[in-house]
Parts: structure tokens; C-alpha cells; sequence
């Protein structure tokens, strides 16, 4: 039979299953007969959720093939990559006996229209995180009577005769809470009350449709992106219709996150992309399927223990890597219905053994109302504090472990004996003024604590390890003391500020001033970083069972 040369142009479409090769210069179509085909997909009818994103495009690998079957099925032709291009692939196989074809893609897996109309896609498995090698572009032109001219698109395919298919994708990209940092996720579903996904494209509808996923650890970056791709049928949500994004997190716990999808259709041919941001997730047990709410032991113990769950309340401020200092090398802020609690590690080697620290609460978590800070002692240039914005309702002093163990571990303050050398101050002057330039007042107490603030409204219990240099502080603070009760706020910010002294400076000096989380270094300039956010649930304030 004659050979056909079959020339494609790719024009952001899907990802395919392959990999981008290096691009050879088109081939030389002045021989033969030639018939060009183009898969085309027109951006304008992107729905709501999907943004631009450079990974919707679909690449060429020199295996990919294309089949041709006549109407009758009594021919079948596979069509290889001669050469490709930027944007184009040029096919060669013999030519067909038949006007009316069917062309389907990829066609060295699929040779017939049954094989791709029954194809499931409920068990697919990324392996990687963000990976694209599980992926697979199916297209199939059914009954058109042209193959000369061909575009992947119903329109083309209507004008022709026949009909057009093809499967979609949808990119789920998630911001995870700062707590899920180094934990496995080894399944994705996207879950609803309704049946809307197919699991073959004439397969009966379900509720839920899922992915697998292997060897996904969540980094620093907390980012999360999967990819799953969807028989050849749009997937329409109706009014007030919502979709909830289940994570498996280390095969114990479930997290999970809901959105409103009403009237938002998930197109076919399309790269359809859902992102989700750290805010609002639930965290669930496997076995029972109960919210899990960490109960919090004050024992002042490192390493493993119920602040590194992966709940989406616990706010983990670990250091970057390249981070200006390490001494407070971890802290933890969690929040439920009557008190705060912090956890702080401390790294203090001999030459700095003495590390005095500063807490700063926006207690509104609204950064334009309290103060703000600028520190007044500096070394090597770094004169000022790096955070941006502040917005500080209550600061907090302690002289760690420059004054003596106790300190270290007493937080409470005694209005009438002045007991310890703990400072908490409650800011009242203007919107944005520097907290050390006046409207700082003093507080014992508040006015709900009538004569001080004893350990029922503050309490610190911690570990020093003398020999490696190490220490842990556990802290929980009654809501009602920072007046975070009956805000309407339903989070608050916090931030650190230590004194740490380089091996080179006398252990008196504390010339810098640092945060947690630290701004990482670029081109040697530490960056502004915001004050963490804390999320407060509403109040209910109890006595602690001590």
C-alpha cells in the first residue's frame, strides 16, 4: 500500500502520557501524499476553576502512534512519528481504502474503539509528587469521512459525520498546613454526595473517584500537585453541589477539605485545575472516621510525640534550611477552645548559653490594628526586625536562662510580691506605632484576673539538657488572659524574637534579633517573613485538669 504522511500540530492541549524529546526540524512534506490532522484546544473555554499553568501542554515522545480503522473493521493501519517539531508531529503508515475511518490515539495500546470506550481509570497510581508519567492522552475520531484534514474537536468531527472523544485531566494543587511538613500521602479522592464520576466512559456514575499515590513526602514547600484523568464525558457539578478533597496521610489519618463546586463542569480535552490553599482542612482518624482534636501533655518532651501529628490546627514553625539562626530550631502554636499552648526547642551551644526570648501576639490576627517593632540593638547590619506586617496586642518578655532555671520556666507574674523576672505587656497606644515607643503598659493580670496571674492562667514545664546543650519549653496560656475570647476573630498571628550571640561576640552581647520562622538568606539579605498564623476555634473557656 502507498505510504500517507500524517502531519500534527499540537496547540495547548493535554499532557500525554510521554515525555518532551529533543525536537528535530520538521520533516521535508514536498514527497508523497500528505494528510494533516490537528489536536487544538481553544483556551476561551476554560471554566472558572482552571488557571493558566505551563503544564498543560501536550508533548511528543518517538514512540506515540496513531491507529486508523476503516468503518468496516476490515483494516486497520498504525501510524508512526516520522519526525516532530515545536508544536507538530508528522505520522507515516499506508493509506486507507476506506473514506470513512475511525483514528484513535495512542495507537500502538488501542486498535480498537471498544478498547478505549472501556477503559477504567479507577486505578490509577502517580508515583512522585507532582510526576506526570501516569499519564495518558486518549483521543478517538469515531465514523468521519475525511482523514486528509482532521482537528480533534466534536465541531470538526460533526461537519465530518462522526463524533469525537476525548479524556480529560484535573490538576489538584494543594498548599498543605505547616503541620503535614514530612508526612506520606498515599491516596487522593475527590469525594461528593451525589453519583457525578464515571469510572469508564459508559460505566455506571459514583460518588467518589481517586487516585494512588507512591512515594509522595510533604516537603518544606507543603505543596501537594496530582493529576488524574477522566473518561471522555464532562464532569458537571449542580447548584450548591460540593466536592471534598480527601488526602490518606500516613495510612492512619485522613484530611480533608471541602469546596463549593455549583455549576462548575470539569471539561474534557482540557487540563481542568482545582487549588487549594492550607486553610480550613479536618484531620480524621482512619479506623473510626472521628475529627481527631490533639490533646496536649504538658511535659516538656523532644522529638515524637503529639504536636507533630499532621493536624491542620497545629501551626509548626520549623527554620529553613539556610535561616539566619538556629537556636530556637523548632516551635509549635496550637489553640483550642479556652488556651493556647507553644512549644519551643532550643539549641544553646556554651558559647550562648544564655537565650532570652520575646513572644509578640496579634491577638485580632489583624495586622493593621496594635503595634509594631523595631529593634534597637543591632550587629553586622541587621538593625531592624524582618516581619511584615505586625499588628502586636500583647508582647511578652522572658529572660530564659539568663536569670536562672526557674525563670526559664515560670511564666506567672505576682502583682503584689513582683514575683520573677516575667514582663508581659498589654500595647494601647496608636494603629502601627513601634511597640517600644510608648503605649506599652505593664500587666499582671487582666481585669478578669483580679489579683494575679497565677498558674491557672499561665504554666510552663520544660527539659534542659545540659550536656548536649538543649532545652524544651512547653507553655499554655488561658485564652481569656490575652483577651481571646469573645473576638470575632477566628485566628490570631504570632511571632518570636530571641537574642542570639555569634561564637565570636562575648555571651552578654545578644546583638541579634531573630524570628521564627526565619527569613531565609538571598544574596546574603535575610527576607521579610509574616507573623504565623494561629487558628482560633470559638471560645469555651474550662479550668486546665491538672
Amino acid at each position: 500500500m502507498k505510504k500517507v504522511l500524517f502531519y500534527l500540530t499540537a496547540m495547548a492541549g493535554l499532557c500525554a502520557c510521554s515525555s518532551a524529546l529533543e525536537e528535530p526540524a520538521l520533516a521535508d512534506l514536498s514527497q508523497g501524499d500528505e494528510a494533516t490532522l490537528t489536536v487544538s484546544v481553544d483556551e476561551a473555554t476554560k471554566v472558572d476553576i482552571n488557571d493558566n499553568d505551563a503544564s498543560s501542554s501536550l508533548s511528543w515522545n518517538n514512540s506515540d502512534k496513531l491507529a486508523l480503522i476503516s468503518q468496516d473493521g476490515s483494516q486497520t493501519e498504525v501510524y508512526s512519528i516520522k519526525q516532530y517539531g515545536a508544536s507538530s508531529c508528522v505520522f507515516s503508515g499506508n493509506a486507507m481504502t476506506s473514506a470513512t475511518v475511525n483514528i484513535l490515539l495512542p495507537g500502538n495500546k488501542y486498535t480498537k474503539i471498544s478498547d478505549l470506550e472501556q477503559k477504567t481509570y479507577s486505578d490509577q497510581e502517580q508515583n512522585g509528587n507532582a510526576s506526570l508519567a501516569h499519564l495518558e492522552y486518549n483521543a478517538w475520531l469515531k465514523n468521519v469521512s475525511d482523514y486528509a484534514n482532521v482537528t480533534f474537536s466534536q465541531a470538526w468531527a460533526s461537519a465530518h459525520g462522526g463524533t469525537c472523544f476525548q479524556n480529560g485531566c484535573i490538576k489538584v494543587r494543594i498548599t498543605l498546613p505547616t503541620s503535614m511538613t514530612g508526612h506520606q500521602v498515599s491516596a487522593l479522592s475527590l469525594k461528593t454526595d451525589r453519583a457525578t464520576f464515571r469510572p469508564s466512559l459508559y460505566g455506571s456514575k459514583t460518588s467518589s473517584f481517586g487516585l494512588s499515590l507512591k512515594n509522595v513526602t510533604i516537603g518544606q514547600d507543603r505543596n501537594l500537585t496530582a493529576y488524574m484523568m477522566f473518561p471522555a464525558e464532562d464532569i458537571s457539578f449542580a447548584s450548591g453541589q460540593n466536592l471534598t478533597v480527601v488526602l490518606l496521610v500516613d495510612k492512619k489519618y485522613y484530611m480533608e477539605k471541602t469546596v463549593d463546586m455549583s455549576n462548575k463542569t470539569l471539561l474534557t480535552g482540557k487540563m481542568n485545575v482545582l487549588t487549594l490553599n492550607a486553610d480550613n482542612w479536618v484531620l480524621k482518624d482512619m479506623m473510626t472516621n472521628q475529627v481527631i482534636t490533639p490533646t496536649i501533655t504538658m511535659d516538656g518532651i523532644a522529638g515524637t510525640d503529639e504536636w507533630t501529628i499532621p493536624h491542620p490546627g497545629i501551626v509548626a514553625l520549623t527554620l529553613p534550611e539556610n535561616a539566619y539562626y538556629t537556636d530556637l530550631y523548632n516551635a509549635y502554636v496550637y489553640a483550642d477552645s479556652g488556651w493556647i499552648f507553644l512549644k519551643m526547642e532550643f539549641f544553646m551551644p556554651y558559647w550562648n548559653y544564655s537565650l532570652p526570648f520575646n513572644i509578640m501576639f496579634d491577638i485580632d490576627g489583624n495586622p493593621a490594628t496594635g503595634a509594631t517593632v523595631t529593634s534597637h540593638t543591632y550587629e553586622n547590619g541587621d538593625e531592624k526586625m524582618y516581619w511584615s506586617p505586625m499588628g502586636i496586642e500583647w508582647y511578652f518578655e522572658s529572660p530564659g536562662l539568663s536569670n536562672g532555671v526557674d525563670n526559664f520556666y515560670d511564666w506567672t507574674c505576682d502583682a503584689v510580691t513582683g514575683k520573677n523576672q516575667m514582663q508581659w505587656w498589654k500595647y494601647t497606644g496608636t494603629n502601627g506605632g513601634d511597640i517600644f515607643g510608648g503605649g506599652l503598659n505593664r500587666m499582671y493580670y487582666t481585669e478578669d484576673v483580679p489579683n494575679q496571674l497565677t498558674d491557672r492562667y499561665v504554666k510552663a514545664i520544660g527539659i534542659l539538657d545540659q550536656v548536649h546543650e538543649k532545652a524544651v519549653l512547653e507553655v499554655r496560656i488561658r485564652r481569656f488572659s490575652l483577651e481571646a475570647r469573645n473576638t470575632a476573630a477566628s485566628k490570631m498571628r504570632i511571632g518570636f524574637k530571641y537574642m542570639s550571640t555569634p561564637r565570636s561576640t562575648s555571651v552578654s552581647g545578644w546583638g541579634f534579633y531573630g524570628l521564627l520562622p526565619q527569613g531565609p538568606k538571598t544574596g546574603g539579605v535575610r527576607q521579610l517573613v509574616p507573623m504565623a498564623d494561629v487558628y482560633l476555634p470559638p471560645y469555651q473557656d474550662y479550668e486546665w485538669p491538672f
